[in-house]
């Protein structure tokens, strides 16, 4: 194994680690977990995976117009 893939296979680790983390701290909501999957999920094809969780959790609580 690659010393390449060894370092992806822990930093994707820690991603998910960190994800888990920072959905546990900010009260998450049932759904919030399963979108963080699929943007992790995502991240590994697409790095606009990221960008759409950090928006997702920016949004989230925006207040919608009656």
């Amino acid at each position: 194994m690659s010393t390449y893939r060894v370092f992806a296979l822990i930093t994707r680790a820690l991603e998910i680690l960190l994800m888990v983390g920072i959905l546990a701290r900010t009260g998450a909501r049932k759904g919030d977990f399963w979108f963080g999957a699929i943007c992790l999920f995502l991240c590994t094809f697409v790095p606009l995976g990221y960008l759409l969780g950090l928006a997702y959790l920016a949004l989230r609580d925006w207040p919608v117009a009656a």
